[in-house]
């Protein structure tokens, strides 16, 4: 018996340009479900699926703090404070390529890569990392969906 592949099919699309994700607060948590594209007025934000380009980026982050994390007597506060730093900054280069309707203590955040690093590599929006994070490795949002799904008639 032969095995039908193409359920599990990647839609390269998505590999290439991203995924939306419509972003809603749930019990003090941050989720979001894979969306084809966000109404104008939906809170979204644009991700990449993680690979070896952010693989890569977070050893290039990660260079010129080697020596301080390396340290022993480091606090675990400075340390996090680096982590959050380099993997912010790792992410929003390579894994977050838009947003939309976000805003921060009442100030819209237009989409900028700069915007991305200031807001993704500080530990206070630590949750929102970790939702991109997260979301960048859910290959489910990146299946390619049948004709039929795609018009209703599965």
């Amino acid at each position: 018996m032969a095995l039908e592949l193409s359920g599990v099919l990647l839609d390269v699309r998505k590999l290439d340009g991203g995924c939306w994700w419509k972003l809603r607060m749930e019990n003090g948590q941050l989720v979001g479900d894979p969306v084809e594209a966000p109404a104008e007025d939906d809170p979204a934000i644009l991700i990449v699926p993680s690979g070896e380009g952010f693989v890569r980026q977070l050893e290039r982050e990660r260079e010129p703090h080697l020596t301080e994390l390396r340290r022993d007597d480091l606090p675990d506060a400075e340390r996090n404070r680096i982590t959050s730093l380099i993997e912010g900054t790792a992410a929003a280069k390579k894994l977050v390529r838009g947003w939309q309707n976000l805003v921060l203590r009442g100030k819209a955040m237009p989409w900028s890569e700069a915007e991305a690093i200031k807001v993704l590599s500080t530990r206070e929006c630590r949750n929102v990392l970790n939702f991109c994070l997260d979301a960048s490795s859910n290959r489910q949002a990146m299946l390619a969906r049948e004709e039929a799904q795609a018009t209703g008639n599965s």
